[in-house]
């Protein structure tokens, strides 16, 4: 489960939301530490820990709506 993740390597955060489509990908620029989980283990998370669902749900909440924001400072900069 755990594994040791190496400065350039890629990681999609966003595939056991989406259902195994890739939504993101992450570019490390230095060694981590990281956990993976496949989906039955993911979805087991969320019903059986709802304090972590919730945690996890806020982030990524967070995190989507920063990307909307800067996406939308981009198109209206490259529309005006």
């Amino acid at each position: 489960m755990g594994r040791a993740v190496r400065a350039d390597d890629r990681r999609a955060e966003g595939d056991r939301l989406c259902r195994g489509r890739r939504s993101v990908t992450v570019v490390c620029d230095e060694d981590v530490s990281s956990c993976e989980l496949d989906l039955t283990a993911f979805e087991t998370v969320l019903r059986d820990r709802p304090q972590i669902a919730r945690k996890l749900f806020v982030y990524f909440t967070r995190d989507l709506a920063q990307r909307l924001r800067v996406l939308h400072e981009d198109l209206r900069r490259l529309a005006g």
